[in-house]
C-alpha cells in the first residue's frame, strides 16, 4: 500500500495519507494525518490529473488504497477499473488482470493517449512449483546460486546494463549462514 501511494502521487506515503500497511489503523494512529487509510485529499493523484488532461485512464489488479466506495479507483480518476479488493489472484496465471486491461484500451479510433495502471499480486508465501514446470530446469541451477549469479552479473556486464567492472556485490548475510545450497 505505501508503494503504490507514493506511485499514485509523486509524495511520501505518509503525505498521501497511507503512512502503514494495511488499512487498520492502530489506536496509537487513529485520527492522525498520514494515517487515514487511504489516499488524501492533501495531494494530487496521478490518473486524475491525467484524465482532466485528455487520457484515457484505466486499473487492473490490486488497489488497497482505500476499501470503501468512496476511495474507490474511480473516484481517483480512473475510467475503468478491475479492482482485486482481496488483493490475491491466481499467482500461475494473472490473465484475469492482463485481460481486462488489454480490453481497456482498445477503444479502435480513439485518439487520446491512455494511463494504464496494472498492478499484479505477488504471494507472500511459498508456490509450489508443478512436477511438468521444474522438470523444464532440472540441472540448470545444479551450480549453485553464487555461480550462477556471478553468470548473470557477468551477462549484464557484456551486455553494457551495467556498468561495474567488478566482481557481483557479496551477500554477507547469507555468507554467515553458509550460503545457498
Amino acid at each position: 500500500m505505501p508503494t503504490r501511494a507514493m506511485l499514485m502521487t509523486g509524495n511520501n506515503n505518509h503525505v498521501a495519507g497511507v503512512g502503514r500497511q494495511g488499512v487498520r489503523n492502530g489506536r496509537v494512529t487513529d485520527g492522525l494525518n498520514g494515517y487515514e487509510g487511504h489516499l488524501s485529499d492533501r495531494v494530487g493523484i496521478l490518473p486524475a490529473l491525467l484524465q482532466g488532461s485528455g487520457y484515457r485512464t484505466y486499473m487492473a489488479g490490486k488497489w488497497h488504497l482505500g476499501y470503501e466506495k468512496e476511495y474507490a479507483p474511480s473516484h481517483y480518476g480512473f475510467e475503468k477499473s478491475f479492482n482485486l479488493s482481496g488483493g490475491a489472484g491466481n499467482h500461475f496465471d494473472e490473465t484475469g488482470i492482463t485481460k481486462a486491461g488489454s480490453d481497456y484500451y482498445e477503444h479502435g479510433d480513439d485518439p487520446r493517449p491512455f494511463f494504464m495502471f496494472a498492478a499484479y499480486t505477488s504471494p507472500r508465501w511459498p508456490l509450489q512449483v508443478t512436477d511438468e514446470d521444474l522438470s523444464l530446469y532440472e540441472g540448470r541451477f545444479d551450480t549453485g546460486y553464487d555461480v550462477y549469479r556471478e553468470q548473470r552479473f557477468d551477462a549484464l556486464k557484456q551486455a553494457g546494463v551495467t556498468f561495474c567492472a567488478g566482481a557481483a556485490t557479496t551477500q554477507p548475510a547469507c555468507a554467515a549462514l553458509g550460503g545457498f545450497e
